[in-house]
Parts: structure tokens; sequence; C-alpha cells
């Protein structure tokens, strides 16, 4: 369709390294879009909240920083990847965190942590990616997620899009979608319906980024 190329040829001129005929990452293409899109919106963003705190000095740093799209690791659910997100990460060595007193006494601490939390979700929409892809050798985690079709305070599941493929330098991605009171399975230029067994047992238990509005 014509508005389909006049959008592809639009992004292109947004973010030159995806024009081209090379397999570009979902997630990637997301933030992209993302990047150019948001500062014309009027959709207010959620706000991250990172507190690193060195034990050794009782000093503690907090960051804050809007966000629409989240990254997860991929557990079970999505309740438990939003756990892991919010738990204690200890860092050492090069990765410590060095406080204004460690930094005049010109020493690194042994240990420190950080700690990051959702500290408000965005007002409309909200991008859940799953990191499915191992960056040292780029294999692809398959494991089963549980995704539920109601998230938090009046979030609903709308789309979510799927990686078919083991690895990230092949495969094909899908998008489902829901119109009125139905799913869609998005192939490329085919659309077709799809079943409650196939939407829940096939396609969003592999979902790569799944997409949330209310």
């Amino acid at each position: 369709p014509a508005l389909h190329k006049h959008a592809i040829e639009r992004f292109k001129q947004w973010n030159s390294p995806f024009d081209g005929t090379y397999q570009e990452d979902a997630h990637e293409c997301l933030v992209s879009i993302y990047d150019q899109l948001v500062p014309d919106t009027a959709t207010a963003p959620g706000v991250l909240k990172s507190v690193v705190a060195c034990p050794a000095t009782r000093e503690s740093s907090t960051v804050k920083e809007p966000f629409h799209i989240l990254s997860l690791a991929v557990h079970d659910t999505l309740r438990e990847s939003l756990k892991v997100f919010r738990r204690v990460e200890k860092m050492s060595g090069p990765d410590a965190w060095i406080s204004p007193k460690c930094e005049a006494r010109k020493i690194t601490p042994l240990c420190t942590t950080k700690r990051m939390d959702v500290e408000r979700w965005p007002e409309k929409v909200v991008y859940f990616h799953f990191k499915r892809f191992c960056p040292h050798n780029l294999t692809k985690n398959d494991l089963a997620i549980t995704i539920p079709q109601r998230f938090g305070d009046g979030f609903e599941l709308v789309s979510f899009v799927v990686h078919m493929g083991s690895r990230t330098s092949r495969g094909h991605y899908l998008c489902c979608a829901k119109y009125d009171s139905g799913w869609y399975l998005c192939d490329d230029g085919t659309v077709s319906e799809l079943d409650g067994n196939t939407l829940l047992h096939t396609y969003l238990p592999q979902a790569y980024i799944a997409t949330y509005v209310r």
C-alpha cells in the first residue's frame, strides 16, 4: 500500500542505519521511532528511578529518566521479570560506583549496590521488551512467558511482536494485534484472524515486545 511505503521512506530518513535490505531488530526499530515521535506527542512518559549506594560511606545517588519502553530479562512470568528488574544488584571492581567520599580519598569501594524501579508508569502506553537474545553468542531464549492481557492500573494488552527463528541473524517477525474483540496475526502483507487457543498457547508466550495501553 502507498501509505505503508510512505511510512517506510520517512523512517529511512529518520534513521539511516535502517536504509537497506538487511534484517533489523524490532526493539531497535521501536526505539528509533520513539526517538523521533515522542518529543512531538502529548503522551506523558513514565519515570524510571535508579539508586546507587555505597555501604562503606553510606552515600547514595539517585537518577530519574523518562521511559515508554522497559527492557526486562526473560522469566516465567511478566511479574517475575519485573521482580528481578527491581532486585538490588551488587557492583564491584570496575563496575562499582565511586561515591564523592571515596573519590576524595582516592579509594575504590569493595562493593556498591544499584537498584532500579518504576516511580511512575507512562500515562497511556508502555512497551515491555523481553531480552530474548544473548549479546555474546546471538542465540535466543525461547522460554515461554506468562503474559497477562491486563496489567497494573488499567493497562490492556493490544499487540505483541514475536520473533520466529533461533538467532538474531535469521528469522522472521510476526505481529499479533487486537481489533475490536478479536485478535489478528499480521505476517508481512497477510492478515488472518487468530483463535484463542493459538493466541494464548502458541504466540503470546513467545512475545518479544508487548504493547499495553490504557
